[in-house]
């Protein structure tokens, strides 16, 4: 069996392998300005991604509901996000991530006060 073999130099090699591995260990720089439009606790209206449209679809909807969109709102971040922690990071969307952060917080709090939305 014939196999193809590259051959490099010693010095392109060790460039190559600590790309590889600074690719692999860089942790994310979390956005800051993002990071400060998110509310972590009670998004209310007038945050980020919390408008009257927003507001008014998610009144008087079940608790499946609002799990369903709570679901839905983390996952769109974690594909925003390629998956990595912490969220917001520079480069993947960050304000996006921030306004279905509240989003889904919105949601959640739905869930945990039936009838407050």
């Amino acid at each position: 069996m014939k196999r193809n073999v590259i051959k490099l130099k010693e010095s392109d090699l060790t460039k190559l392998i600590k790309r590889i591995i600074s690719e692999q260990t860089s942790a994310c720089e979390v956005h800051q300005g993002a990071m400060a439009t998110q509310n972590s606790t009670n998004p209310q209206l007038g945050d980020a991604g919390i408008n009257q449209n927003f507001v008014n679809n998610m009144a008087g909807k079940s608790s499946q509901f609002h799990n369903s969109r709570a679901v839905a709102f983390m996952d769109k971040i974690t594909e925003l996000n390629n998956g990595m922690s912490p969220l917001f990071c520079t480069g993947q969307n960050p304000y996006w991530q921030a306004k279905l952060f509240n989003k889904k917080v919105y949601a959640e709090n739905c869930i945990a006060n039936p009838g407050s939305c």
